[in-house]
């Protein structure tokens, strides 16, 4: 079975996959937070002070992450994208 290409729709998943793509194309370190202050127009700082949780794009980009770094390894298999919670 293959698997929904996440980047095709209108949903909020998508909206946000397409700008945690964008975020991650340059290179840099990119969190949740990152990803919720470019979705909201916030500044970079917002979420150190307030809580994200509660957002409105806080589960769509919850659920959009895995996703975008999983399809981004599929295609290039010398991604070396590691978790933060991994010890490899």
């Amino acid at each position: 079975m293959q698997s929904k290409n996440i980047f095709v729709g209108g949903a909020g998943k998508v909206q946000c996959a397409h700008r945690i793509y964008q975020l991650l194309m340059k290179r840099c370190f990119v969190s949740y937070a990152d990803v919720l202050c470019s979705l909201n127009g916030r500044e970079k700082d917002y979420y150190n002070i307030h809580t994200y949780s509660g957002d409105r794009y806080y589960a769509p980009v919850k659920k959009a992450f895995p996703e975008v770094i999983k399809a981004l390894r599929q295609v290039d298999l010398s991604c070396k994208t590691k978790s933060v919670w991994q010890n490899n």
